[in-house]
């Protein structure tokens, strides 16, 4: 990703792959102990995937400011959704 920074959607295509990656890895081995934490941690990685379809919108092939707008209230109240079920569960 270091030698990418001029092109963003390929950063972001590649934290996209990642998380993908980790939510399989996670749902085929099951590395936490009890079952409860497995769901924990794939939700979290399914929270990650979302926000990096929201950083689409961020790049310079999305013109209009009012839908960057739209995208940037959403990511906020996600980011709240998982934050207020993260410390939920703790």
């Amino acid at each position: 990703m270091v030698f990418n920074r001029d092109k963003s959607v390929f950063n972001i295509i590649a934290v996209n792959f990642l998380s993908l990656f980790m939510i399989i890895v996670t749902g085929y081995t099951n590395p936490m102990i009890n079952s409860f934490s497995n769901t924990t941690e794939l939700l979290n990685e399914a929270f990650i995937l979302v926000f990096t379809y929201h950083l689409y919108q961020f790049t310079d092939y999305m013109p209009d400011l009012y839908a960057r707008n739209l995208v940037g209230n959403s990511l906020v109240v996600l980011t709240i959704i998982n934050t207020v079920l993260n410390l939920g569960v703790s």
